[in-house]
């Protein structure tokens, strides 16, 4: 089984890397084809908008709620709320996300 600080994270060089040898087109294309990608993700999200990728999951901006916090003296202090980036994934990717929960250790 492996632990949670096991898991190997992939960097965006990685993945424009293994797309440009998948698609066979050139790195520089990859690279701006996924550059292209985000960038209109983050476009769309920022006018306020939903980003919806059938079976993948969906991008969107919301609103973290104003809360108080426990501080170390013991006492509450407040804090304003914040927009936030939020990703639901889809059900299909959520299915196997809990599959791997069998073979991941839980972070305690």
């Amino acid at each position: 089984m492996l632990g949670y600080n096991q898991i190997m994270s992939r960097s965006k060089a990685g993945i424009i890397r293994d797309a440009s040898r998948k698609t066979g087109i050139p790195r520089a294309d990859a690279e701006a084809l996924i550059d292209i990608f985000l960038d209109e993700i983050t476009k769309t999200v920022l006018a306020g908008d939903k980003v919806i990728i059938p079976g993948f999951g969906t991008f969107q901006a919301g609103m973290k709620a104003t809360g108080t916090v426990k501080g170390p003296n013991g006492k509450h202090v407040p804090y304003e709320g914040k927009g936030v980036f939020q990703f639901t994934p889809a059900r299909r990717l959520q299915a196997e996300i809990g599959q791997l929960s069998t073979t991941i250790d839980p972070v305690l």
